[in-house]
């Protein structure tokens, strides 16, 4: 029965499309507003007036070695503050791009499945670590083990950066509630067999908080939900499951209990000389 549930919950289609929007827009917001700060504070350097203190003769030749050190190290910040902002804009396009991917797939794909291709699994898998804060660098660590970098499967494009980025968001959660200020996802990628099938099995490891023998029962039921607060509760994780089957994968989660981490693991058929 819950396997009908699965493919039967395109009827909620809309509430799984706000949800997988929220996660690519809350990046996208967080780094516009690191990037004004970043900008705000260069605008307060002062290198007009101290250009305009160097040209006065008068100006004491032991003041002038110090606003020579104040011109060299505003113009080093600035140019740091460059290089930040650039890599913003560039993870802001990219959340930008997977919010219009999203859209257009409701709008090409509503009454037809959604077109499968060849997917590189590293590249999907770098841009889905885009939904992790930027500001938990320094408390949850992301590291991967992809294999040899080659590995593609049959999927479609959109839907699986959004499983990815449901998992990831899901595992760097789990880690914030567990509150050990340890926090270490990792993601894995390996080839295997099942059933006489090429498959690649994505893994989403995570040392959170974890769940015990009866969530890992429902915890792709549409409606149920760990987190105890937001609009959006039960969505993600039941929309993942829709989306891998359709795309003619499979989702599991497996934990050794409460507290004691989790993994999310999605296959999914390889490609053709994906390998």
């Amino acid at each position: 029965m819950l396997d009908q549930s699965f493919k039967a919950g395109k009827a909620d289609t809309a509430a799984e499309v706000l949800h997988n929007i929220r996660n690519a827009m809350t990046p996208m917001i967080n780094g516009l507003d690191r990037l004004a700060k970043s900008l705000r504070v260069s605008s307060g350097v002062r290198v007009a007036e101290a250009t305009e203190q160097l040209a006065d003769e008068a100006c004491p030749t032991e003041r002038r070695g110090k606003l020579l050190q104040y011109i060299d190290a505003a113009f080093s910040h600035i140019e740091d503050v460059d290089t930040e902002a650039a890599e913003e804009l560039r993870i802001v396009t990219s959340q930008a791009r997977q919010v219009e991917g999203i859209l257009s797939d409701q709008e090409r794909f509503a009454n037809t499945p959604p077109v499968v291709e060849s997917v590189p699994v590293d590249l999907v898998v770098d841009e889905a670590s885009h939904v992790i804060p930027k500001a938990a660098e320094g408390s949850v660590s992301l590291a991967s083990d992809l294999g040899s970098g080659h590995l593609q499967v049959k999927a479609h494009r959109v839907g699986l950066l959004q499983v990815m980025g449901n998992l990831m968001l899901n595992a760097y959660e789990a880690i914030m509630r567990n509150g050990d200020g340890d926090g270490r996802i990792m993601l894995t990628a390996r080839e295997e067999l099942l059933d006489d099938q090429a498959m690649v099995r994505v893994t989403v490891r995570d040392n959170g908080c974890g769940f015990d023998a009866d969530t890992s029962k429902r915890i792709f039921q549409r409606g149920y939900s760990s987190k105890e607060e937001g609009d959006f509760r039960g969505l993600g994780l039941h929309w993942c499951a829709n989306a891998i089957a359709g795309m003619g994968g499979r989702i599991f989660a497996e934990s050794d209990g409460v507290g004691r981490g989790a993994e999310f693991h999605v296959l999914l058929p390889a490609a053709q000389g994906g390998g």
